[in-house]
């Protein structure tokens, strides 16, 4: 059982490394390393400051989501999300495309972490209910990237089965909440700002995702 005094020095800590990771992130990103040949006289995007608060954020969660777990261990899929979430966001908001390279690598960074699970908590269910979760979540993007002809980029496609083994691991159901959040935000946003043409669905996947991660805070 970890007491309050423990959980809030390990939320202050994630939150401080998350920060100095996202920073980072930050300075990678105004590099500006990510753009294709075709896309480097695009206007400069303003400056991200935001994505050590949001790397922050996330990786503040993680505390109280393990604390929250009788396997806290289940944690680990949910690093490379935090981790590298930003990052993807960042670059779909600038030039509407998911790197597929990194998005696959994602992918294989929470695989191995399941795996490591799996090991460690002794539960191969574990496994097989990631890797449920992750076709599942790449069945209805791959999906939606055939019927919109393309408008759900492969990148989309490749970060929602990795998110889908993140939050599987955990529970198969929130892996169909996520796609349900993500989805609502995106178009309750677009409507909102009035958004026509392609849309970066990548930072609104990975709110879906997240949200379905503190979740686990309040399920049993």
């Amino acid at each position: 059982m970890i007491t309050p005094i423990t959980l809030i020095v390990t939320t202050v800590a994630a939150a401080a490394a998350g920060y100095g990771i996202g920073v980072g992130t930050r300075r990678n990103l105004d590099l500006l390393g990510y753009r294709r040949s075709d896309e480097r006289d695009l206007p400069i995007p303003a400056p991200r400051r935001w994505v050590p608060w949001v790397t922050a954020t996330a990786t503040a969660t993680l505390p109280a989501v393990a604390a929250a777990n009788a396997s806290p261990v289940l944690i680990l899929p949910f690093l490379p999300l935090a981790l590298a979430g930003p990052w993807l966001a960042a670059v779909d908001l600038d030039v509407n495309r998911l790197p597929n390279r990194v998005s696959g690598l994602v992918a294989a960074a929470i695989l191995v972490t399941v795996g490591l699970v799996t090991v460690v908590a002794g539960k191969p269910s574990v496994a097989l209910s990631a890797l449920l979760g992750g076709l599942l979540a790449g069945a209805v993007f791959l999906a939606s990237h055939l019927l919109t002809r393309g408008g759900i980029g492969m990148g989309d496609v490749k970060l929602a089965a990795a998110a889908g083994l993140a939050i599987g691991a955990y529970n198969l159901t929130l892996v169909l909440v996520a796609v349900l959040i993500g989805s609502l935000a995106a178009i309750a946003w677009a409507k909102a700002t009035r958004h026509s043409g392609p849309l970066a669905y990548g930072p609104w996947l990975l709110l879906g995702a997240w949200t379905a991660a503190a979740l686990t805070v309040f399920l049993p």
